[in-house]
């Protein structure tokens, strides 16, 4: 490899809690310079950047359970009774769930989807 002059400087701050952080990372690459360490995590290094979107996903189907379970508790409230429709109808919504929640945690396809 060629002899490379360095004479840009690149500075940044961090806590003490990243630093232990990048030298116990240091330590699992067997790098001690950190110099080197830095510039090939800069240059080579890659950002991962998760997909929420089964996640979100997720969310929106909770938010809808929400809802019919206070509808479900207002109609209770009100007649004194609760229709197996809507308990029906909620089972159904859990059942989504247990699929998404399976789905993000295997990385599967959720079958019929």
């Amino acid at each position: 490899m060629e002899n490379l002059s360095r004479s840009i400087q690149v500075k940044f701050r961090v806590n003490a809690l990243e630093r232990e952080k990048i030298r116990d990372r240091m330590k699992e690459c067997n790098i001690r310079n950190l110099g080197r360490y830095l510039r090939n995590m800069a240059i080579n290094g890659c950002i991962i950047k998760p997909d929420y979107t089964e996640i979100k996903r997720m969310n929106c189907e909770l938010h809808k359970i929400g809802v019919n379970i206070n509808q479900v508790a207002k109609k209770a409230n009100e007649t004194g009774s609760i229709y197996a429709e809507d308990l029906r109808l909620l089972q159904e919504m859990m059942d989504t769930i247990w699929q998404l929640q399976r789905y993000i945690l295997s990385e599967e396809p959720i079958p019929g989807a």
